[in-house]
């Protein structure tokens, strides 16, 4: 059995270390597989479909680390982006998807009509009965001026499973 010897010189103190050639292989592979981890750590960060990393447990990570390094050893042109083609089912779970929330948005105007009338009860029947036969008018004399003296008001947001993502109104890709 072959074996290799340092020597280091630790605070004043010489010390020697003795390791085995197969020591040195499963440090080598340790390595190897710590820098494989890290590298498809890289990419499922910086992926499409996104990932939820913090749920990703590490021994699926370093299962595709390995299957990473198989492939190359079998002396194929194997590209990270292939292994993770092959894994995509297991992190399918964790992929982050998107989610709808409704938002109810209200416009309140303030638009005052002034009304010829005998009394307050006179005036609140000509009104009623104008508005009625007039509610076109009403609808655009607010909304001609809401973009003047509009105020916008919503009322929280709250998920909203009744409906798929791609159904929505508004996406990121709308702003």
């Amino acid at each position: 059995m072959n074996t290799t010897t340092i020597i280091r010189n630790i605070m004043g103190n010489d010390v020697t270390i003795t390791l085995t050639d197969e020591e040195i292989r499963k440090i080598a592979r340790d390595m190897q597989l710590e820098n494989d981890k890290a590298e498809v750590i890289s990419r499922l960060e910086n992926s499409d479909p996104e990932y939820d990393m913090d749920e990703i447990p590490d021994d699926l990570i370093e299962e595709i680390a390995k299957g990473f390094r198989e492939r190359m050893n079998d002396a194929e042109e194997y590209k990270m982006a292939d292994t993770l083609r092959a894994f995509s089912s297991q992190l399918e779970e964790y992929e982050k998807k998107d989610k709808v929330f409704t938002v109810e948005v209200e416009l309140t105007m303030r638009k005052q009509y002034t009304i010829r009338a005998k009394d307050e009860d006179d005036a609140e029947r000509i009104f009623t009965a104008w508005s009625e036969r007039n509610s076109r008018q009403m609808t655009e004399d607010l909304t001609e001026d809401a973009e003047y003296n509009g105020e916008w008001d919503t009322d929280g947001y709250y998920e909203d499973s009744s409906y798929y993502p791609e159904d929505a109104d508004i996406g990121e890709e709308d702003i």
